[in-house]
């Protein structure tokens, strides 16, 4: 499933992600990076507590070039099979009340990939899938630690579900 747009925002990664992303960029016009490195590099121990993934999210939102029916949140450090998103968007397409959404997490451990996920109305935070009309609930909360999960308190308070699908597996590549 090519997407419409794929922004990456870019909040000071000290590796060659900058060098990839521009090659990446001029490969690909769908492609768009935000440079965050500037603003987040004074603070990378307090970011977690500071809700800095929220923050790139948010910047993420603001920076899309078009509406899409569901914008999909992945950290860095993810990878997946390559239907996931399309399976992904396929379930928000058939369930008008799912808000939020996510495969569930596989953490290595002694050389095996093992589920993490807990409850299946928990959405993991390193990949995220929110359906356009509930971004709202997202952009409205304050960055801080548990962000991720005030947002799925607001749809669900709205009458829309969240969901982990057991079934369909990324992989984390931190573990936690």
């Amino acid at each position: 499933l090519p997407p419409k747009a794929w922004v990456v925002v870019d909040d000071g990664s000290t590796d060659a992600t900058a060098e990839l992303l521009a090659a990446m960029a001029t490969e690909h016009a769908w492609v768009h990076v935000v440079d965050r490195a500037e603003a987040t590099r004074e603070n990378l121990a307090g970011g977690r507590r500071e809700g800095r993934a929220l923050e790139g999210f948010k910047v993420g939102v603001r920076a899309l070039p078009c509406e899409a029916d569901v914008v999909i949140k992945v950290d860095a450090d993810v990878d997946f099979d390559p239907d996931y998103c399309e399976q992904l968007v396929a379930r928000f397409a058939a369930d008008p009340k799912l808000a939020i959404a996510s495969g569930t997490c596989h953490e290595l451990e002694n050389g095996e990939w093992v589920r993490r996920t807990k409850a299946e109305s928990t959405v993991w935070g390193a990949s995220r899938a929110y359906r356009w009309d509930c971004l709202g609930d997202v952009m409205a909360l304050e960055p801080r630690m548990g962000w991720d999960g005030l947002d799925e308190l607001s749809v669900q308070l709205r009458g829309l579900r969240t969901q982990t699908f057991v079934d369909l597996p990324f992989r984390h590549n931190r573990p936690e």
